[in-house]
């Protein structure tokens, strides 16, 4: 099961989402598990982004899910939240990194990533 959260900071109208839309269906999600918020990221209440955290708790798959500690794009508290939210996950986080932790780390990355897949 893929799920997609999608968000623009202005709900004006100036903003869409519609390439995030189009860039999660070409990736395989289902337009029904795509979950839509139109708020500023520092505001705290966002109903689609509470539903879409919900809707990962069904996902039953192990996950692995990868980031540097210093990730700007990404940022690493998002990286805790998924990994709290889809009951498999194993969370790895890279010292001294940021979005590009795997070519900072790429033997150690791919060590892990081995380990991750043999013991399924």
């Amino acid at each position: 099961m893929l799920v997609g959260y999608m968000r623009v900071s202005k709900a004006d109208g100036s903003q869409t989402t519609d390439l995030q839309r189009d860039a999660l269906i070409a990736a395989g999600v289902e337009p029904d598990a795509l979950y839509e918020d139109k708020a500023s990221g520092k505001r705290e209440d966002r109903p689609r982004l509470v539903a879409c955290l919900k809707a990962l708790k069904t996902i039953t798959h192990p996950t692995l899910v990868i980031n540097g500690q210093d990730d700007v794009m990404v940022p690493t508290v998002n990286s805790y939240l998924l990994s709290q939210h889809l009951p498999n996950a194993q969370l790895i986080i890279y010292p001294d990194s940021g979005h590009g932790a795997l070519f900072q780390y790429p033997e150690t990355l791919m060590t892990h990533t081995r380990l991750f897949l043999d013991a399924e």
